[in-house]
């Protein structure tokens, strides 16, 4: 494999960023930190979806070159698991919480079986096709966020109340972005630490000689190059910071943050 551009860039702080890269003589991913939706943090300083993200590539930077996607899954299933294990938390009540747990999406390339395993909502451009994966309940969530606001702005709300981190929008949706997690690794596939939904894995056997790009869904569309993918995002977040026209987001961007969700985009060659 050889590495073209790469580039992580938090919302806000680079210490807190959730999205992160690993690039290995035998695997590259992208690795996507899941909000935290709950006070409670598995570690004493970091918040989960940071954390999840570090142990997630500490996995992948250990992975045998020759594991296969479903025991690339389960090691990076155990390195969670383990820490709930190491911090003594009760399974029972991971299990009845899952806004608790240590939650991330991964897109992974293994160059050994040139194969692109993608799990949970990540992204990936291959040789001019796009493949994605998302969660249709989040986006019909960012559709209501976003029908709330305009109506509030078109009632006069001052768009500065939405530039927050307490967001009205986002407050309206949050009890259900809660209760979605109940759904993850029994509807859509995530990495937390208990079981992942296979059927909910994406699998890509891809050619030699073949350009890709992954990338966390940070980025609201992927193009074959970092200066154009940021040039789009950049566009788009002048026109539309609020993240409600045309591609509604379930948060915005707020004051202090330079976009509406942290980013991962890595680009690279598989010969």
């Amino acid at each position: 494999m050889k590495v073209i551009e790469y580039k992580v860039q938090g919302k806000g702080d680079a210490s807190v960023c959730e999205d992160g890269l690993v690039m290995t003589p035998n695997h590259c991913a992208v690795i996507d930190g899941s909000t935290s939706k709950s006070p409670r943090s598995v570690h004493p300083t970091l918040r989960n979806g940071r954390y999840c993200m570090l142990l997630v590539s500490q996995a992948i930077e250990h992975l045998p070159p020759q594991a296969t996607r479903d025991e690339a899954i389960d090691c990076l299933t155990e390195a969670i698991s383990e820490e709930y294990r190491s911090r003594g938390l009760s399974v029972d009540r991971l299990r009845q919480h899952p806004e608790e747990r240590l939650t991330c999406s991964v897109a992974v390339y293994s160059s050994y079986h040139r194969q692109l395993w993608m799990i949970g909502d990540c992204q990936a451009w291959v040789n001019g096709t796009v493949y994605s994966v998302r969660d249709p309940q989040e986006e019909s969530l960012a559709r209501r966020r976003a029908q709330f606001i305009a109506q509030a702005l078109d009632e006069g709300t001052p768009a500065e109340v939405f530039r927050e981190a307490s967001d009205p929008g986002r407050a309206v949706i949050l009890p259900d972005l809660i209760a979605k997690t109940r759904r993850q690794n029994q509807a859509y596939a995530v990495i937390d630490g208990f079981p992942v939904y296979r059927p909910g894995v994406q699998t890509f056997s891809l050619p030699a000689a073949t350009e890709v790009v992954l990338a966390t869904d940070g980025y609201p569309r992927l193009l074959p190059t970092l200066a154009e993918t940021e040039d789009y995002l950049r566009q788009m977040l002048q026109a539309d910071p609020l993240c409600i026209r045309q591609h509604p987001a379930t948060k915005g961007v707020y004051d202090r943050q330079v976009s509406f969700d942290d980013r991962a985009y890595l680009r690279f060659s598989t010969d």
